[in-house]
């Protein structure tokens, strides 16, 4: 037997390179047959074992070991969630006791976020519809106060939703399912903010003995500045989304809530004050709330607030004070650091969240989303050996760097005609994470220094993909629609106003009211030690752009009429009596719809309920009783220049 295991000297130099000396092997082999003495597999597989083992396990551990060696993870490739759901159950009954099971994975993420994602809408739709007819009803002292002067908006938004149907079934326009569910929501915030003011002024006018027909009118003549200013910087706001046009999300959204907003404005100047003559002002309209209780108030009406904070001593200092916190907010929402890490988005109490927790910490977590370089030479990248070594010996001392394997390791990375190779960077941390984008800007770096006329390299992978979006993104709306915004929102409120002034105040507020908003949200984010989704801020600047004029326009173009006649300090005081709370209060309408989000499990999605929240109040605030009527008694009658007639 030991004479016809002969050995070629090839396959003798194989088993020296794994510790296996090739004439004991055929001793064992012949002894094993003859006597049954050897175990000879189990000899040979341990010496083996042995001497491959280190190398092995070094390019699994942190990937399918645990970095403390306590788990293992196990990858199946499954068509559907009810496959991967069997093996799971498989794994819980022959599992000993005491071993804790981990899943996760595309199937099961998609299935939670529809499962939760459901749930949540519902719960939160709830919520936010209970709570917006609630405050309604307060901030209106009425039912059907709160009710029929919004008639004419459900006709709006209905006649809306037709004319955007039309133009897109022409072509004119793109409609997607996102611009459809906010042609609804966001013309319908707005319009009850256009309807309440003009049923507020209405109220006023009869509590002060003004005749039901003669009230409509001069509610409809006094609040139109305040109306059109919203409404046309609204439509302003909204339209030059569509100047991101490489984005058909924002490209779509600034091609319809135009339309929806404009419905709204002329809706709440035509329907509402219509809806208001026919009621002649009858005591039913404001049940249970006497108006005879507003005659009452308004004999004597003064805000308390408002008159101590805008004393000649008080009114400077804090004056300042706003303008110091707005910087120190400022200085916080541009400190704020973004993340990608779209698990924020995931149910807390789902299987994803908990198994991709325990992944991150305690594996190699950028094994699940590596970061590839592709390298293109003209001709085959064995003649290029000591660039594509240079490369990969920088890319390894790139910080939080754990792996990065090469054409060099494994020829597979190599193409058929070996133009074309591939770099696999694996991260220690989450490539989505801050720490890991930035890790990612220096990979892509590092390997786009590598460029010549000869030889072409790509950065891809899901991290550099989605920083890829961010800058353009950031590009398109900071480079873009917010600039454009800005200037067009400038040009409406002073072509409405007629005064540089109440411009620049009216935009300083909305300014301050979105520091706020990121202020709070990276406090909490800190102290909850979770990340901040990086689109956030684009949300929030355009919902407040929507929102937050509207409380800052109702508000000052009353002090516009009361400076008629009266003191800028008598105004401001008058105003805020007559609309603070008010003001405050459709606040809370927008803010509570808002506030329900946090009743969400995902994390992201109360993150997001924060931010708008705290600015849509901030809003408020700042211009029922702090700013405005602060500059409005500091400036006093310059507060209009240019304009003389108020």
């Amino acid at each position: 037997i030991k004479e016809m295991l002969v050995l070629p000297d090839s396959v003798k130099s194989a088993f020296n390179a794994l510790g296996i000396n090739s004439e004991e092997f055929i001793n064992d082999i012949a002894n094993n047959y003859t006597y049954k003495s050897v175990d000879v597999v189990n000899k040979y597989a341990e010496v083996v074992f042995n001497k491959i083992w280190s190398s092995v396990f070094n390019s699994i551990h942190g990937i399918l070991v645990s970095n403390d060696n306590r788990s293992f993870v196990i990858v199946l490739e499954t068509d559907s969630y009810d496959d991967i759901m069997k093996a799971y159950e498989i794994a819980e009954k022959t599992a000993p006791n005491g071993v804790k099971l981990h899943i996760f994975g595309e199937h099961v993420m998609d299935k939670e976020l529809s499962s939760f994602g459901k749930k949540e809408a519902s719960r939160i739709q709830l919520i936010s519809t209970i709570s917006v007819i609630t405050i309604t009803i307060i901030v209106m002292e009425s039912f059907l106060a709160s009710i029929l002067p919004f008639i004419g908006i459900g006709t709006a938004i209905t006649m809306s939703l037709a004319s955007v149907y039309v133009l897109g079934s022409l072509g004119l326009i793109d409609v997607s399912s996102y611009s459809r569910t906010l042609l609804m929501t966001a013309p319908l915030g707005l319009g009850v903010d256009y309807a309440t003011y003009m049923v507020r002024r209405f109220k006023i006018e009869l509590a002060n003995g003004t005749e039901y027909i003669k009230a409509a009118e001069i509610a409809l003549r006094e609040s139109f500045a305040g109306i059109s200013a919203s409404a046309f910087t609204d439509i302003a706001g909204f339209a030059v989304l569509a100047l991101a046009w490489d984005f058909p999300f924002m490209r779509s959204l600034g091609l319809t809530l135009p339309i929806g907003v404009a419905y709204v404005y002329v809706s709440s100047l035509i329907v509402t004050p219509s809806i208001l003559v026919l009621t002649k002002g009858k005591k039913w309209f404001w049940y249970p709330y006497d108006i005879n209780k507003t005659k009452e108030r308004l004999k004597s009406i003064r805000s308390i607030v408002v008159s101590r904070l805008s004393k000649p001593k008080v009114a400077p200092i804090l004056f300042i004070v706003i303008i110091a916190l707005g910087a120190f907010m400022g200085y916080e929402a541009f400190t704020i650091e973004r993340s990608h890490d779209y698990t924020v988005f995931l149910p807390i109490s789902g299987k994803s969240y908990d198994a991709y927790s325990f992944y991150a910490s305690n594996y190699d977590i950028g094994s699940l989303i590596p970061i590839r370089v592709v390298m293109e030479f003209n001709d085959h990248w064995r003649n290029h050996v000591d660039t594509i070594k240079s490369l990969v010996s920088e890319l390894s001392s790139v910080e939080n760097v754990a792996h990065v394997t090469s054409v060099l390791d494994n020829e597979s990375y190599s193409s058929r005609d070996g133009r074309i190779i591939g770099i696999e960077v694996t991260l220690s941390v989450n490539p989505l994470s801050i720490d890991g984008i930035k890790s990612v800007q220096r990979i892509r770096e590092i390997a786009h220094s590598y460029r010549t006329e000869n030889v072409k390299v790509y950065v891809g992978g899901e991290p550099e993909a989605s920083k890829e979006i961010e800058d353009l993104l950031d590009s398109e709306f900071y480079g873009k629609v917010l600039p454009a915004a800005i200037i067009l929102m400038f040009l409406t409120l002073f072509l409405t106003y007629r005064s540089l002034p109440v411009t620049a105040i009216i935009l300083g507020s909305l300014g301050i009211s979105v520091f706020g908003g990121l202020a709070a949200t990276k406090w909490v984010a800190s102290y909850m030690n979770i990340p901040i989704p990086w689109f956030l801020p684009i949300i929030l600047v355009s919902v407040i752009i929507g929102v937050g004029i509207d409380y800052n326009s109702f508000y000052i173009n009353r002090v516009r009429e009361l400076m008629r006649t009266k003191s800028a300090r008598e105004s401001a005081e008058i105003a805020s009596a007559e609309f603070s709370l008010f003001i405050v209060g459709l606040s809370f309408i927008v803010a509570s719809a808002f506030l329900s989000m946090l009743v969400s499990e995902s994390w992201g999605i109360r993150e997001i309920g924060i931010a708008l929240s705290v600015a849509v109040f901030l809003s408020a605030v700042l211009g029922a009783y702090l700013f405005l009527p602060v500059v409005s008694v500091l400036l006093g009658r310059k507060l209009w220049w240019p304009r003389k007639k108020f």
